[in-house]
């Protein structure tokens, strides 16, 4: 499930806590789809922490490094085994777990 823009961030979480759960803590990057005040009263609304690191900030370069890898390593196996593309988000989550 894909995000095909930045406006469908709120609806994303909504979907994440009704297949995954809750979690405790959200950290976002700044951008301001995260930082929405929708975004906020989600958070605050299923009690979770929204955590927003500072814009430029080497952590946040580096969350963003990390999250580019996996993807890439992610899209190279489901090319190698001819899997459909949709079923990244399933993948990763497996892999995560």
């Amino acid at each position: 499930y894909p995000m095909k823009s930045q406006e469908e961030f709120t609806t994303s979480l909504h979907w994440f806590r009704k297949q995954v759960g809750v979690p405790s803590s959200l950290i976002a990057d700044g951008h301001k789809s995260q930082t929405s005040s929708s975004a906020k009263i989600f958070c605050h609304q299923v009690e979770t922490i929204l955590r927003v690191l500072e814009t430029g900030s080497p952590w946040a370069n580096r969350a963003d490094l990390y999250i580019g890898l996996l993807k890439e390593a992610v899209r190279k196996d489901m090319l190698e085994s001819h899997s459909p593309m949709v079923l990244w988000e399933y993948v990763i989550f497996i892999m995560l777990c």
